[in-house]
Order: C-alpha cells, then sequence, then structure tokens
C-alpha cells in the first residue's frame, strides 16, 4: 500500500513515475512500453528497460455505483459524498458506506470511536 511518501520521493528523484503498460519484468527492473498523454493502454509508444527495485502498479479507482440505495438519499445538501461525516447518509443512519485508505488502521480506530460514540449517545447520530 502506497502512502503519501511516494510524492516526495518522485519530486527528490528518487522515484519516477511512468505512463505506460509494462512488458515484461526482467532481472533488473522492467520492460516498459512508455506512452505519451492521451495514447490509449497498449497503444504506440517507446519500448524502454527501466532498472528498478520496487514497481507500484497504479490503477483509476471508480467509485462503485450507489444506485441500489433509496433515492432520498441522494437529497441536498447531504447527497453523496457529502454524507455526514463523508460516511452516513441522515436520512438512513444505518447505513455506512466506507474504504480504508493508506492508513487503514487509523481510519478502523476513528471510525470505531465514531460508530461508539453513535451507539453510546443517541443525540450524535446523524438525522434529516
Amino acid at each position: 500500500m502506497v502512502n503519501f511518501d511516494i510524492f516526495d520521493l518522485i519530486r527528490s528523484g528518487d522515484a519516477e513515475w511512468l505512463r505506460g503498460d509494462i512488458l515484461s519484468f526482467t532481472e533488473n527492473g522492467l520492460e516498459f512500453n512508455q506512452r505519451a498523454k492521451g495514447v490509449p493502454k497498449l497503444g504506440p509508444g517507446k519500448t524502454v528497460n527501466v532498472d528498478a527495485d520496487i514497481v507500484i502498479l497504479a490503477t483509476r479507482f471508480d467509485r462503485p455505483s450507489l444506485s441500489f440505495l433509496p433515492s432520498e438519499t441522494f437529497e441536498a445538501p447531504y447527497g453523496p459524498p457529502n454524507w455526514y461525516l463523508k460516511t452516513f447518509t441522515p436520512q438512513h443512519p444505518s447505513v455506512c458506506i466506507n474504504a480504508i485508505g493508506s492508513v487503514g488502521n487509523w481510519h478502523i480506530g476513528i471510525y470505531t470511536r465514531i460508530l461508539l460514540m453513535f451507539l453510546l449517545d443517541p443525540l450524535t447520530r446523524p438525522r434529516p
């Protein structure tokens, strides 16, 4: 799991971000099809050999559809992703959407405390 240190490493030149496709891994790194911006995946590019100790594969994240939820969960001003604390929909406080990020152990502790607060003190629970 990558944390924000990767950006400091890229800025300092200790790590490099490459756009393109991995063709194969080699003994010292990888063979890579380096593409220009706007060229589709597996499109034309320049084949380069990259020496690497670590390879981080990054894909884009598409938020899953929430269309299975009742339509009132999407009413302004608390439509997703602007639910209460970006987790609960005030219209249905029993629905919780959560994703563990790059500091998962911290999120688990924080959300556990939030859920305990809601359980122990009804006045803190989200409501319409």
